[in-house]
């Protein structure tokens, strides 16, 4: 990037390679210059302005991830679990950990009505196995990047029957309870469908072995009032409206019944 001349050491900076992830994070810089960073945090990827300074010498990893759509809190981060498949996790530095209400992620892509989840060969496959319902109409599908690339790092949330994170609004994840070093990021997939999509990534067996295992998961799981009761206003924001509509329906008939039953009694 610059003419180095004969005797000078051979250097690069290592955010250009890497992200917070980064064995080399927390190590203190004694480069002496005078834009040294100090610690190494390895966020940079994050920023445009690095981004474009660095243009065309970025590694292929940080291009990819720069140019990513959605957000996650550098205290996350994406690993393999023990089967293989990826998940993601709160790293295990100290001082890492998530606390009760801490905003953890926010997703992003390409929102679509639910006419164009139809229209023939419109979505691929992964379209619909990375989905987000944000509305009752609409769903979130990955969206096309500079990089070419479809995956998103906040794709790869998991569910699990007891977990760690729920729904502020409609793309944004926060933490139910604190999160510990090492323990999976995950929300219950009942927090954002109401049975609009019926793929295979939304009705299957359940293997998180929590003590609240559903075994079987639905598309229509947000109907079960224990879930509604457990998770309260951490659904989606057009779920909590059709389980307030749904309560409010109970209601009706709850008092229409009991009025039923007042006519009856007085005959008798």
């Amino acid at each position: 990037m610059i003419p180095v001349r004969k005797g000078e050491p051979l250097t690069y900076d290592y955010a250009l390679t890497e992200t917070e992830s980064s064995l080399h994070y927390g190590m203190k810089c004694l480069c002496g210059k005078s834009n040294c960073r100090g610690v190494l945090t390895f966020d940079q990827w994050r920023s445009r302005a690095f981004v474009k300074k660095y243009y065309g010498h970025l590694s292929e990893f940080i291009w990819r991830k720069h140019c990513e759509n959605s957000w996650y809190d550098p205290r996350a981060e994406l690993r393999s679990k023990a089967n293989g498949e990826l998940g993601m996790f709160c790293r295990t530095l100290p001082g890492m950990e998530f606390r009760a209400g801490d905003k953890v992620l926010v997703f992003s892509g390409k929102v679509v009505h639910r006419t164009q989840l139809l229209e023939e060969g419109a979505l691929s496959a992964r379209d619909l196995q990375m989905s987000l319902q944000v509305d009752s109409d609409l769903v979130q599908i990955p969206a096309w990047k500079e990089s070419g690339d479809f995956s998103e790092t906040t794709d790869y949330i998991n569910h699990s029957c007891d977990p760690s994170c729920g729904m502020l609004d409609s793309v944004t994840v926060v933490a139910l309870r604190d999160i510990e070093l090492g323990e999976e990021i995950t929300i219950d997939y009942a927090m954002v469908n109401d049975g609009l999509i019926q793929g295979p990534s939304d009705n299957f067996k359940c293997l998180c072995m929590s003590p609240w295992c559903r075994g079987e998961i639905t598309s229509n799981d947000w109907k079960i009032v224990e879930l509604q009761e457990r998770y309260g206003r951490f659904f989606s924001p057009f779920l909590l409206n059709l389980i307030a509509k749904s309560k409010e329906s109970k209601e009706r008939e709850s008092s229409y019944d009991n009025h039923a039953n007042g006519r009856v009694d007085s005959v008798y």
